[in-house]
């Protein structure tokens, strides 16, 4: 949709909106960016800068586990593209070899799987598709390198503008006094100034943050040349999700406070009252605290004394604590989580990851895939569109017809299998087969759900003929299809 006015005329309340988004979104989802790409450590050492005083913060900051939760759960719930949508247009020959044309050149699954992630991180992402050297390619943008506004008065959570960033530009600006005089013979001072890439369907327009537009043109395309993706129903801009940058931060910290106060239970602090001891004895963690004994009443003094204090850290609770937080925030995530995970201090990963990956999010990803069908369909749209004016200004190289009016993709997404927690199905089959409801075939087949009919015969055979097996032939046996790891692979080596 067309802007109210001509965009020079919007410039002013264009920077205003750029500075107030800035603060409130923009810099919030760069960290977040920044977590996902592995800086996780950064935030949480200011955490505890914060918190603790600087002796011991650098001790503890030693001791932070790099567990990074945000990469885990952003991992979980994109999952829309693992499986390979199923694809097709119309009849039209011509449009069937573009399709298939652009389907490989623009590498569409592993884009739009990066695409899923971004949504899962700030809830928004924007595709745009350009030409390079001839060649058809799309730029994924995550949320801190644009902004999108409206000024449509009748919904304002329609996008009319799009602002890309574009990094700084120098400029020189003449040496003023503090009247804002130019002063004569001084140095000009040259500063970096933000610069700004303005698209509304009319119009682009390059300006800087100094309110200067370098360049304003007509959009030769006749609209925006970007998608637009937007989990939210209600918001132009989608108000990031808090949680994801206190959790990823406060879980670490956590698990270092406890490995903070475990290297200090490991070792006992001896303490002496009345008792001297060298000045450069060694103190820490095998403190050495020297305490000195009141004088009672009639001036007597205790005897000189050599004690040993061992702390004591409540380990389980702690543990129990981080388990029960990074539970109830799955749950907000749209992942229901029926495991607690085996958490301890030198396994705290491989809990918390244990507690993600058993998750059921089919819920949420089932949502996505109908988001991600509509996206898909304004990504053709819009490929369609550029495909021709890039065609009609001999910008491609490798095709040299338009596509029809009628071209209309159709996309469809796979059911979501939901993957049973094998722990649990154990469970509810120890309860069945007590009370006689489901026989061994049965019980192999929902515990084996890709085998076939010969290979859950194989295992039945395998386990009538074990019930005369010696408890040391069968631990052998156990052992050696733990080794192999694989049925198929242990059948082979049986026969």
């Amino acid at each position: 949709m067309p802007t109210q006015k001509p965009l020079a005329q919007m410039v002013p309340e264009l920077l205003s909106f750029i500075r107030v988004e800035e603060q409130n979104r923009v810099i919030f989802n760069d960290k977040l960016m920044q977590i996902y790409n592995g800086n996780l450590l950064k935030f949480v050492e200011e955490s505890c800068a914060v918190e603790y005083s600087p002796a011991t913060c650098k001790k503890i900051i030693q001791r932070i586990p790099p567990i990074n939760l945000l990469n885990k759960v952003v991992s979980k719930l994109s999952k829309v593209y693992d499986t390979e949508p199923v694809r097709s247009c119309n009849d039209n020959e011509i449009d069937k070899k573009l399709f298939n044309y652009y389907l490989s050149t623009l590498s569409i699954d592993s884009k739009f799987q990066t695409s899923n992630e971004l949504l899962n991180l700030h809830k928004n992402f924007a595709l745009e598709p350009y030409v390079n050297e001839g060649i058809p390619c799309i730029r994924i943008l995550p949320a801190n390198t644009y902004l999108v506004y409206s000024d449509d008065p009748v919904n304002p959570a329609q996008m009319t503008v799009f602002i890309k960033f574009m990094g700084t530009v120098k400029k020189s600006t003449p040496a003023t006094d503090k009247n804002g005089k130019p002063l004569r013979n001084a140095e000009s001072v040259v500063r970096d100034v933000k610069l700004f890439y303005v698209y509304s369907d009319t119009e682009f327009m390059i300006l800087d943050a100094d309110g200067v537009i370098q360049s304003n043109v007509i959009n030769p395309v006749g609209k925006i040349p970007f998608v637009y993706a937007n989990a939210s129903q209600f918001e132009l801009i989608p108000t990031p999700d808090s949680d994801n940058y206190n959790i990823s931060v406060l879980i670490p910290k956590l698990l270092a406070d406890l490995n903070y106060a475990v290297m200090y239970s490991s070792h006992s602090i001896v303490y002496g009252v009345d008792v001297e001891f060298p000045s450069d004895l060694s103190r820490s963690p095998d403190d050495i605290w020297v305490l000195k004994s009141t004088i009672g009443a009639n001036g007597e003094k205790t005897a000189p004394s050599l004690n040993v204090l061992k702390p004591n850290v409540d380990i389980a609770e702690v543990l129990n604590l981080i388990n029960q937080t990074v539970s109830l925030w799955l749950d907000t995530k749209g992942i229901k989580s029926s495991a607690t995970g085996n958490t301890t201090v030198q396994a705290a990963s491989s809990g918390i990851a244990k507690m993600i990956d058993e998750g059921d999010a089919t819920s949420l990803i089932k949502k996505q895939m109908i988001l991600f069908n509509k996206i898909e369909k304004d990504l053709w749209n819009l490929i369609k569109m550029m495909h021709n004016y890039w065609l009609n200004n001999s910008m491609l190289t490798e095709v040299s017809q338009n596509f029809s009016t009628t071209f209309s993709p159709s996309i469809k997404f796979g059911e979501v299998k939901v993957i049973p927690n094998r722990k649990d199905t154990l469970d509810e089959l120890k309860v069945e087969f007590d009370m006689k409801l489901v026989t061994v075939k049965q019980a192999l087949e929902r515990l084996n759900p890709g085998a076939t009919k010969d290979v859950i015969e194989r295992l039945l055979q395998e386990i009538e003929a074990d019930a005369n097996v010696s408890d040391e032939d069968r631990q052998a046996r156990i052992s050696k299809i733990i080794e192999n790891g694989d049925i198929e692979d242990t059948e082979t080596d049986n026969e």
